[in-house]
């Protein structure tokens, strides 16, 4: 079974359930409100904010490993109209197949949260290298992040239908 595309939509869409929510970060006279609690959210660290560059899905390349947050919702900002990507696999036992995983397109002003403990790949541009402000609680231990190697590897810009 293939990898599954989800090209979400900013209406509550409930695919988006076992991975994390996505939150709008429109420009305006307002604070940006950003989900960095959750249901399982442990982790008793400081939050950090970093500053990335995330690379474009069509240079990111085969990829054959994941990360997860077991104990903090981890938040990603854009710093312009990016659209965004990742692969995830929902919490849990790490993913085995292809068909585990689910592509999550996110539509550009909206911002992503990930649900603790699940599996995914470092965000990315949707075809376009990407700033973000990347949160997240670090816990002195190193505990705030566990990594694997997959027993295959795919690549995010191979064709796909969005949506299905």
């Amino acid at each position: 079974m293939p990898l599954q595309h989800i090209a979400v939509r900013p209406d509550g869409d409930v695919r988006l359930a076992p991975y994390g929510v996505i939150f709008p970060v429109t420009p305006g006279d307002e604070r940006i409100s950003i989900p960095l609690e959750h249901t399982g959210a442990t982790g008793r660290g400081v939050f950090t904010a970093t500053v990335i560059c995330a690379r474009s899905s069509r240079a990111a390349g085969p990829i054959s490993g994941m990360e997860r947050h077991p104990h903090s919702v981890q938040a990603f900002v854009p710093l312009g109209a990016y659209r965004l990507v990742a692969v995830a696999a929902s919490g849990g036992e790490p993913p085995t197949e292809p068909g585990q995983l689910a592509a999550l397109y996110i539509p550009a002003g909206w911002g992503f949260a990930w649900h603790p403990g699940v599996w995914h790949t470092g965000m990315m541009g949707d075809g376009m290298d990407a700033a973000l402000v990347s949160m997240v609680r670090r816990i002195p231990d190193g505990s705030d992040t566990e990594t694997i190697t997959l027993p295959f590897s795919f690549n995010p810009a191979e064709p796909h239908a969005h949506g299905k």
